[in-house]
């Protein structure tokens, strides 16, 4: 099940401003291609149920979900940053500092070398 199953992504975020996203009801991260936080909606911050400030210039897969730090998630974002891929969407159990929480990933290619990761509690 695609997190945005019925809105195609690229014509809503091309739409949308920082502060739109921020206050999407599922969870939205902006990553670079080495990992880096650009971006950290408060949506995800609750489904992780942390603070949404803190986040942005930490590593994701080492310091905020090493969880995510697999094959089965880190690899598919690999996939897209290295292999030209577009997107990827996948379910996927959080279980870092938490209740494990299965959730909806999307994937997508953002603008340069950024890649957005929507999360959608199943």
């Amino acid at each position: 099940m695609a997190v945005i199953e019925r809105y195609n992504i690229d014509d809503v975020m091309q739409k949308m401003d920082r502060n739109e996203i921020a206050n999407l009801p599922y969870g939205a991260v902006e990553i670079d291609r080495n990992g880096t936080i650009l971006f950290y909606n408060q949506a995800e911050a609750d489904i992780c149920n942390r603070e949404v400030r803190g986040h942005v210039g930490r590593n994701f897969f080492r310091d905020v979900a090493p969880c995510t730090n697999r094959p089965e998630f880190k690899g598919r974002f690999e996939e897209i940053v290295f292999q030209g891929k577009s997107m990827a969407n996948f379910d996927y159990t959080f279980d870092y500092n938490m209740k494990p929480t299965r959730v909806s990933i999307q994937m997508k290619k953002g603008s340069g070398d950024s890649v957005w990761i929507f999360v959608k509690r199943l």
